[in-house]
């Protein structure tokens, strides 16, 4: 047997151990490297600040701001009221946010003081960094010095179905209530709501024509006389018992258009039937297909004249149809069952 010498072994051991140590530190270069490339770096933070402070009534002013880039994009605004930053007066979440037609955001701020002046300035805080941006922007704003009713201005702006949608769009709103708690009574209060004023136009800038609506109560309008595919900016505002009535300067707007003139397509009657039960002696149910295009309603004639309807529609005679003849507003209904006076007869 052979025996390797001592220092021969000393010299194996010494070049394991170094090959040992540079493979150990390979493998933690790579893994630091891998963790680098992974984490990418967010861009800046931009925001611009407050763009508008106007006062609506003698206690609300609506701030408004352009949306922040950059950053996670998980952000808050908030705002603040005369240089104090320690405490926000209102906030939104960027995922709540609304944007008008100019693609500004509002917020509402409320519980101000009538006849008073304050400084406004909006802060974007981004909620994965937990920075918060650094614009030094501020705006002033004064509050009504006369009370006025307290109103969210309007709800909804809808198409009048058929037809008249054409030239129609109906408003709707919540119901306004007093600035201040009135006793009500024989002559009313000052403060008591006598309606609302509807403001519409083709622009933003330019909803000149008002329809004034008396009550209180009254929640809705139909404006009509409107001109056909054309966008309609409407916006609501409610008085009071004042004369001359005192309005809130809500400035909220919505806006639609106006329905397209198009062809009606109908097919008619696609079949009648009857009961099977007892019902069957003086029921029939009548079935049409829905219609398209501009109409806002269907015209039912029923008749045991087999002749009732030669000739053109103008000829046709009301006293010919003992079935009777139905007028249907409700454009979606595409089946009626109709009671018919003679059992055991051919109806058409």
């Amino acid at each position: 047997m052979k025996f390797i010498s001592s220092k021969f072994m000393t010299l194996i051991i010494l070049a394991l151990t170094l090959l040992l140590s540079a493979c150990v530190g390979t493998i933690e270069d790579t893994s630091k490297k891998t963790n680098t490339s992974n984490n990418k770096k967010l861009s800046d933070l931009v925001f611009d600040g407050i763009t508008e402070a106007i006062p609506m009534s003698h206690n609300k002013v609506r701030v408004g701001f352009k949306l922040a880039s950059g950053g996670s994009g998980d952000f808050s605004y908030l705002v603040y009221l005369n240089g104090n930053f320690d405490n926000s007066v209102a906030a939104v979440d960027a995922s709540l946010v609304t944007l008008d037609a100019q693609d500004v955001a509002h917020i509402i701020v409320p519980n101000l003081s009538i006849g008073t002046t304050y400084t406004f300035a909006i802060k974007v805080y981004d909620k994965v960094t937990e920075i918060t941006d650094t614009n030094k922007v501020f705006l002033n704003a004064t509050t009504f010095s006369t009370e006025v009713p307290n109103f969210d201005g309007i709800k909804s702006l809808e198409n009048v179905a058929g037809k008249s949608g054409e030239t129609s769009l109906k408003v709707s709103w919540n119901m306004a209530t007093p600035s201040v708690a009135t006793a009500g009574g024989f002559g009313g209060d000052v403060h008591d709501i006598s309606g609302y004023n509807i403001y519409y136009g083709t622009s933003a800038t330019e909803m000149t024509n008002v329809i004034p609506v008396s009550g209180s109560d009254t929640l809705s309008y139909t404006l009509n006389g409107l001109q056909s595919d054309t966008a309609y900016y409407v916006k609501v505002r409610a008085k009071d018992s004042n004369n001359p009535a005192v309005e809130d300067g809500n400035l909220e707007y919505l806006v639609k258009k106006t329905l397209t003139t198009k062809p009606i397509s109908f097919g008619g009657v696609a079949s009648v039937e009857i009961p099977t039960d007892s019902t069957g002696y003086h029921n029939i149910t009548v079935n049409w297909p829905a219609g398209t295009g501009s109409f806002d309603s269907y015209k039912v004639y029923i008749t045991s004249n087999a002749h009732a309807f030669d000739g053109q529609f103008a000829d046709w005679k009301e006293s010919d149809f003992d079935g009777g003849i139905d007028l249907i507003t409700d454009t979606k209904l595409i089946t009626k069952t109709y009671y018919v006076p003679l059992a055991n007869n051919k109806y058409y």
